[in-house]
């Protein structure tokens, strides 16, 4: 189903930073390893960029200029909570695509979203990838647009984790990477 990003060449566990309020977060190195991901891809490929609500959304930004770069489309769902920390017009600027928030978003349309993204999209890259997101997937919970289309799509889905480091130790968080 998804796959975690293996960051800085070793597993995210050996590599996330111990000690009082230290973060998994998304870094220099987590890009290139992205970046990575598109050169080994030959075709220009369509990417499905879901914002998570983290204070690491705000990558998002500059995967979307990467992507760009590389000649790759993007499409952006921004999540609920990922509004409080990126805008809808800041994306809609650098991927000049609507973004999209809401399952029921555009009524006029005639289109389910969810299915026409999950169809659209080469592959999905969630960052920030929440305890709570991931939370949801383990538990194939399609409560919103970005678990509705995760679940209908049959494409690769790449998570980023991105957390307070007790949160991603945590026996629960754990529990649901090994599901997913």
């Amino acid at each position: 189903m998804a796959k975690l990003l293996k960051l800085r060449g070793k597993a995210m566990q050996n590599a996330v930073p111990k000690g009082e309020g230290g973060m998994v977060a998304i870094l220099g190195e987590d890009i290139k390893k992205i970046n990575e991901l598109i050169e080994n891809n030959k075709s220009k490929s369509a990417n499905l960029l879901i914002i998570g609500g983290g204070i690491s959304a705000y990558k998002s930004l500059d995967l979307i200029r990467l992507l760009q770069r590389k000649d790759c489309s993007v499409k952006v769902i921004l999540t609920k909570t990922g509004k409080k920390f990126v805008t809808s017009l800041s994306i809609s600027s650098l991927s000049k695509n609507r973004v999209f928030e809401d399952t029921f978003g555009d009524k006029n349309s005639g289109k389910m979203d969810h299915i026409s993204l999950s169809r659209w999209a080469d592959a999905t890259i969630v960052l920030p990838s929440t305890a709570n997101f991931m939370s949801k997937l383990s538990r194939g919970s399609a409560d919103d647009l970005a678990t509705t289309v995760i679940l209908a799509s049959d494409k690769e889905t790449f998570l980023i984790p991105a957390m307070n480091v007790r949160m991603w130790e945590h026996k629960a968080t754990q529990k649901n990477l090994k599901t997913l």
